[in-house]
């Protein structure tokens, strides 16, 4: 296998380094609470979900 060249994160670094403190299924959709580093907490939704993979996501660093 060749090894890729790393080129960039995309998105903001606030979420990308952030703690995921809670994963909230609403029927066909998932929020995601995100704490940064900062402190601050960000929410994001997603809708639309049909399935969800995870492996005790609640804690990790994105």
């Amino acid at each position: 296998m060749k090894e890729k060249e790393f080129i960039q994160y995309i998105g903001d670094y606030r979420v990308h380094d952030g703690v995921i403190k809670e994963i909230i299924e609403i029927e066909e959709s998932v929020e995601v609470l995100i704490k940064s580093l900062d402190n601050e907490l960000f929410k994001l939704i997603f809708n639309g979900v049909k399935e969800i993979k995870a492996n005790k996501a609640k804690g990790r660093m994105n």
